[in-house]
């Protein structure tokens, strides 16, 4: 199960790129498939940072490539920080973080 953009859906053809608008991930993010994918996202966000240690120990055990807490910016804090709102986990597979 991997997340795509909803917003701007153009966003998931350019890679990010504010071709057409804003994007809601960075430009070749694995929200896009990364800089180099061709099966589409290989990233999800998870809205339970209360469980975020659990959630990111299991994805890395099932062979996530990274797995953390985040912010709303997108910047790694610790799951017990008040700022931490997902869990981003990008799939192995992807060339990008």
């Amino acid at each position: 199960m991997y997340t795509y953009e909803q917003t701007n859906e153009l966003c998931n053809y350019t890679r990010g790129k504010t071709t057409c608008g804003s994007c809601a991930h960075a430009v070749n993010s694995c929200h896009y498939g990364g800089a180099t994918g061709s099966d589409g996202a290989l990233a999800i966000d998870f809205g339970n940072e209360k469980n975020g240690n659990v959630i990111i120990q299991s994805a890395l055990n099932c062979g996530a490539k990274s797995a953390r807490c985040e912010n709303a910016s997108g910047a790694t804090v610790a799951c017990s920080d008040s700022s931490a709102n997902h869990i981003h986990i990008s799939d192995r597979n992807c060339d990008r973080n």
